[in-house]
């Protein structure tokens, strides 16, 4: 009779009913904030996603970039490469000529150093100069030249004398002046080439093909 009396007191049914209704509000709240947690990884999870797609595509971007750079730069680099290989042979036809005109590999005759010596007198001024020859050169043309110049060089009273130290015996060819030292002109064969090369620079390159763009001491001589 005392059990029976005792489940139905009524302070007891309402422990028991708050216990329950915490017990199932503490669930509510639980499976709540299981929601909201998997919620927000789920939109961290988009977010970094996301990020990783945006770091991807502009890496790619970065990566594309490059590429076009160094694609761009390949006819350059070609184009340059092709220029120094151009260079390098013509400067070696150059040395070439350089080579074959020194008098170790090409003795002037006398009537090549006649011509060397009457070509600039019959173009400079007055009729008196100065002549300078290496021992080499004087030895083959000797001293009786001077009636030779005058007829070639169209020139009567022309008169050319040997003065001033002898060349060196590298060179070949002639050195002019007047003796108030306003003229001067070099026709050595090394000076010769130097002032005729741009142009057979130039007739070399057409002629085997080695068309290049001229270096930058030739375009601005």
């Amino acid at each position: 009779m005392a059990e029976t009396v005792k489940e139905k007191d009524p302070q007891a049914m309402l422990h028991k009913e708050i216990l329950a209704d915490a017990q199932r509000q503490s669930g509510r709240l639980l499976r709540r904030a299981q929601q909201e947690a998997e919620a927000i990884t789920a939109q961290a999870e988009e977010e970094a996603a996301a990020h990783r797609e945006r770091a991807l595509e502009q890496a790619r971007q970065t990566a594309g970039r490059r590429s076009a750079v160094r694609l761009a730069r390949i006819p350059v680099v070609r184009t340059r490469l092709r220029a120094a290989h151009i260079e390098k042979l013509l400067t070696s036809v150059r040395t070439a000529a350089a080579e074959q005109l020194a008098p170790s590999a090409h003795k002037l005759s006398r009537e090549a150093l006649l011509t060397l010596i009457a070509e600039p007198a019959a173009i400079m001024d007055g009729d008196i100069f100065n002549l300078q020859l290496s021992r080499a050169d004087h030895q083959t043309l000797g001293d009786n030249y001077l009636d030779e110049l005058r007829r070639r060089a169209g020139k009567s009273a022309l008169d050319i004398r040997l003065a001033g130290e002898p060349l060196p015996d590298k060179d070949a060819g002639p050195v002019l002046s007047d003796p108030e030292g306003r003229q001067h002109w070099d026709n050595r064969l090394s000076a010769r080439l130097t002032r005729l090369w741009p142009e057979l620079r130039r007739q070399v390159a057409a002629a085997t093909g080695l068309n290049a763009v001229a270096p930058e001491w030739e375009a601005h001589s």
